[in-house]
């Protein structure tokens, strides 16, 4: 932004367009300059705001010491207090459940019988 404000010939750097959007596209910027003005200046402004969260948020974090740069996963602060986590996945054999039709207690069979 600052190369168009500064640099005043930037335009004369583009190569020439023949479908002429781009003088179409300076026609309207120059003919609604307030508005894009205004608009210009509130992108500006929500940068602003979302910087100075972001710096809030950073002050105020949950952990001192948690330091995103770590080469290792570090145990994060929960969002919510009193989090409840899911127990960690367990590796090995398939757990049947209890049923009781004669589907079931056929695959059952099989699989004792493929086991042995």
């Amino acid at each position: 932004m600052l190369i168009v404000l500064f640099y005043l010939t930037w335009h004369q750097d583009f190569p020439k367009d023949p479908s002429g959007s781009f003088d179409q596209f300076k026609g309207f910027v120059r003919s609604n300059f307030e508005l894009c003005k205004w608009i210009g200046i509130s992108i500006v402004f929500v940068q602003g705001l979302s910087f100075l969260a972001a710096m809030l948020l950073k002050a105020i974090g949950p952990h001192p010491s948690y330091d995103s740069d770590d080469d290792y996963a570090s145990d994060r602060a929960p969002l919510l207090k009193d989090v409840v986590h899911p127990p960690p996945y367990v590796v090995g054999n398939p757990v049947m459940g209890s049923r009781n039709n004669a589907w079931s207690i056929r695959i059952t069979e099989k699989m004792n019988q493929a086991n042995r």
